[in-house]
């Protein structure tokens, strides 16, 4: 019975238990082993104990530094509301702006941007000439209201947009203006009241006027290979041929001026450009110095080479053949 009993004890504790051992005995062992096992995982954990204990210090160090700051920063809000007559008791410590007037400063603002966001998406220009004048007064600006400047830039488009379509369709925009509106005209018509119909010029000729000052900007690109390597130009001459191109385009007086003095100065920064030429000249010159230079001494590294004679293996022979005559068949073959 007692064999049974100490069976069924190993079987619940999950540990083995030596033979010839007494219930006793056995309970004190399995406790004995629960202290190992306890005292081992709590050796594991302890670790783990030391870094939560070293977060907390420092949690603990921040919030104090934390609280010192806002202290701090505190004592400098009402040091200043009291050199500009302000009553300390509108900031307290717990709460600093639970007293500020939220809905009397931005309130009005933020319904004038409300207005104004309607107004951008029905694409009115009244109610925004009408909002963008209210949001002025009560303080928005392009730098502080992105819904303001929106408004602005709409306004500016549907203005444009409202000018373009109101221009006349009898007058075209090449077309030239009425005699009338001269003093030269008025005179010449003597008070008349009626105008000459408009004038306007052919949309060939202002097409091939258009395309003629457009194609200016347009570079040819000349993908054919040369046999023989290009002849540099001068940057003047170069400048020269292409003003003559389009001379054409280039109006008299300010424009003629213009280009007469870019190739005035071009023409003195000739000098400079042939000192720079004359120094990549040496530079050149230089190179191919060092260069031959350089084919010299791999010319004699190469000579020297053909006379060594490394793969060679020496003769060997005793050294008392010194004292002995020998003849020419009994010289050693190669």
């Amino acid at each position: 019975g007692e064999e049974g009993e100490e069976g069924e004890e190993g079987e619940e504790g999950n540990l083995p238990i030596p033979d010839g051992l007494t219930p006793t005995e056995a309970g004190l062992l399995r406790w004995v082993r629960a202290v190992v096992d306890q005292v081992e995982a709590a050796s594991q954990v302890e670790p783990y104990r030391l870094r939560v204990r070293e977060k907390e210090r420092q949690l603990a160090r921040m919030s104090r530094e934390q609280a010192r700051t806002v202290e701090e920063e505190h004592e400098k809000v009402l040091k200043a509301a009291e050199e500009r007559g302000i009553p300390s008791s509108l900031f307290p410590l717990e709460r600093p702006w639970s007293l500020f007037p939220w809905y009397e400063q931005l309130g009005p603002r933020a319904s004038c941007e409300e207005s104004l966001r309607l107004a951008i998406g029905l694409r009115d220009l009244e109610r925004l000439g009408r909002y963008l004048e209210l949001g002025e007064e009560r303080g928005l600006t392009k730098h502080n209201s992105r819904i303001y400047y929106e408004a602005a830039e709409l306004r500016g488009l549907l203005e444009a947009e409202g000018a373009a379509s109101a221009r006349p369709g009898a007058v075209g925009l090449h077309d030239d203006a009425s005699r009338a509106e001269s003093p030269a005209g008025a005179a010449e018509g003597g008070g008349a009241s009626a105008t000459p119909p408009p004038r306007r010029e052919e949309s060939g000729a202002v097409r091939a006027r258009l395309n003629d000052a457009l194609s200016a900007f347009i570079e040819e690109v000349d993908t054919s290979i040369l046999d023989r390597p290009p002849v540099p130009q001068p940057l003047l001459a170069l400048l020269t041929a292409r003003s003559e191109e389009w001379a054409r385009l280039v109006r008299p007086g300010r424009d003629a001026a213009r280009r007469d003095l870019i190739l005035g100065m071009v023409t003195d920064a000739v000098g400079l450009s042939s000192m720079q030429t004359e120094q990549s000249k040496e530079q050149e010159q230089e190179k191919e110095q060092e260069q031959e230079q350089e084919r010299e001494i791999e010319m004699e590294r190469y000579i020297d080479m053909s006379y060594l004679r490394d793969g060679e293996e020496p003769t060997r022979w005793a050294f008392c053949s010194l004292g002995q005559s020998r003849r020419a068949g009994d010289a050693p073959s190669e």
